[in-house]
């Protein structure tokens, strides 16, 4: 809310708004919300992808706080260990498969939550160059891993990203190597 001759009042809306927080800054309140991706590849309501988007208030409105957004991409050692996660949780995701082959729709009964949430964040962290890497490095070559199934969770993921209505909002298009996303969710369009 700003307070002057006019009273302006600005609203965010959608999932999980109960849980944004607000912290005094400097130049006015700093709010971190979150950008929640639900029912990705599977996952129940309770499984939602959920990465810490830091806004800020500037100029009567909610803003994007692209700095803080921004971090460096983690060590060669949080990398691995990362991969190492998300390929454990692929390789049991596929082998609970009935016909791993054919990936899609997906019916996981719990999802990819480990995967899902790395990659997100490294996404939202402007690598998705990283994000896209570690998904190669951790795909499944066994056990029915398949190239096409890996382009298509990319290009799901991409889409559950770009749809998410606080990326256009806040114009996360702006992202260092946002066009990969871009790329990826147009992908699975056409």
């Amino acid at each position: 809310m700003t307070f002057g001759r006019d009273v302006q009042v600005r609203t965010l809306s959608g999932e999980r708004m109960d849980s944004a927080t607000v912290t005094p800054g400097k130049s006015g309140p700093r709010i971190t919300l979150a950008f929640d991706i639900e029912f990705f590849n599977g996952a129940p309501h309770a499984g939602a992808i959920i990465v810490p988007l830091p806004v800020r208030w500037a100029n009567g409105d909610f803003a994007l706080d692209l700095p803080a957004l921004i971090r460096p991409a983690p060590s060669p050692a949080q990398a691995n260990a990362r991969v190492a996660a998300m390929t454990h949780e692929l390789r049991e995701w596929l082998a609970a498969r009935q016909n791993p082959a054919v990936l899609y729709p997906p019916e996981a009964p719990s999802g990819t939550p480990i995967t899902a949430k790395a990659l997100v964040e490294a996404m939202l962290s402007g690598h998705a160059d990283l994000a896209r890497t570690m998904l190669d490095r951790s795909w499944p070559r066994r056990n029915g891993g398949s190239p096409g199934g890996k382009e298509r969770f990319w290009a799901d993921l991409c889409h559950a990203v770009r749809a998410q209505p606080l990326w256009q909002r806040f114009g996360l298009g702006r992202l260092p190597h946002a066009d990969l996303i871009v790329a990826g969710a147009e992908h699975r369009a056409g």
